[in-house]
């Protein structure tokens, strides 16, 4: 059994079938690595071909982001926690559209098309929401909130955001 080191408090242990490295699958495992043609994005390595990908964390006033997949030209994958009583800022993006699953916690999701007529969605363990290009949105968690986001991530996604409002040290707003 070998063992793969997790980020924070977290580990994943698995077993590896071809622990052997003369066998067939670990010398196409090893082929398909050396042929892979990675591409530089900013801090963050894309990679277009199968073999690991290593996260990203990017820490935030609210809480953090754990980028765990990005595809380019296909999507993106972030394990997302948001402090109890903070919220991310309200903001859209223009051409990125993403879906939540709250896995952890709870909290609400501000939505809609203007500033002064956002719908509430409250959140809990399995909630989904699916947010649609230009959507406007904040989260907010009411007790530790962690969530998984998949994005479309085509050329650009990383910068496509516009922030309306943001709250002072991520704190909550109601």
């Amino acid at each position: 059994m070998t063992q793969t080191q997790g980020l924070g408090r977290r580990q994943l242990l698995r077993k590896d079938p071809d622990a052997d490295a003369n066998s067939p699958s670990r010398r196409a495992d090893h082929e398909l690595r050396r042929r892979s043609h990675c591409h530089p994005w900013g801090s963050l390595t894309v990679t277009e071909s199968a073999g690991e990908f290593d996260p990203v964390r990017v820490i935030k006033p609210w809480g953090e982001e754990l980028l765990f997949a990005a595809v380019e030209g296909g999507y993106a994958g972030k394990l997302i926690t948001i402090h109890a009583g903070r919220s991310a800022s309200l903001h859209r993006h223009r051409r990125k559209t993403e879906t939540i699953m709250v896995l952890t916690g709870t909290g609400h999701i501000r939505l809609g098309t203007s500033p002064d007529s956002l719908a509430l969605l409250e959140l809990q363990p399995g909630s989904c929401v699916h947010i649609p290009a230009s959507v406007l949105h904040r989260v907010s968690a009411r007790s530790e909130l962690q969530f998984v986001e998949v994005s479309t991530a085509y050329e650009g996604w990383r910068a496509d955001v516009e922030r309306l409002e943001d709250s002072p040290g991520g704190t909550s707003t109601p």
